[in-house]
């Protein structure tokens, strides 16, 4: 029985290679022995959540500079795509906003997104799992720590843009960042000597 294809690749991708095969093994044989796929997927989380968690608290720097990295250029993609919208008269306020916006804005956040996780992956390739793990974990935690900031010092932006379209920006944020994983450990292009 082969494991979930999706499962694995996680596997192959955010844990180092040294330790993927043991990992691997470990869930392989509960797995033949007739472990849902559930089960698997569930372990394989654990795991990578586990394993990426004591590589970003033990390299504190790569962590650091890949959220920092990753926050830069997150929020000069969001400018430069918010400035090239409005002049083309593409981008109105939030609380005119009704689905066309909310997919055109999903789709253009998951471009960014991704761009900024490549541009993590390519500026630290040598801790590269680690700071586009810290990314991406620091981006799927933002809500968390976001709404209570903006509901104390912004409730203006908290009541009239961000709690009407509240669960747009659940959804965004769940599907979006792990789009910082597909662009931060997408395979590095190899150069051919001409």
């Amino acid at each position: 029985m082969k494991a979930p294809i999706v499962a694995s690749w996680l596997l192959n991708r955010l844990i180092a290679s040294s330790e993927t095969d043991a990992i691997a093994g470990d869930l392989m044989e509960p797995w033949r022995g007739g472990r849902s796929r559930l089960w698997f997927w569930r372990q394989t989380l654990a795991a990578v959540a586990i394993w990426n968690w004591r590589e970003v608290s033990a390299r504190k720097m790569a962590s650091t500079s890949g959220i920092l990295t990753g926050m830069v250029s997150l929020w000069g993609f969001a400018a430069l795509m918010t400035v090239a919208l409005s002049s083309m008269g593409l981008v109105v306020h939030a609380e005119h906003w009704r689905w066309p916006h909310y997919v055109q804005l999903f789709f253009t956040a998951l471009v960014y997104t991704t761009a900024s996780g490549w541009i993590v992956g390519r500026l630290h390739a040598a801790r590269r799992r680690t700071a586009v793990f810290a990314f991406f974990a620091f981006v799927t935690t933002a809500l968390i720590w976001q709404l209570p900031l903006y509901y104390v010092l912004a409730p203006t932006i908290f009541f009239e843009t961000i709690l009407p379209h509240l669960p747009f920006f659940l959804i965004a944020t769940l599907l979006g960042a792990p789009s910082i994983l597909l662009g931060g450990l997408a395979p590095a292009a190899q150069h051919r000597p001409s």
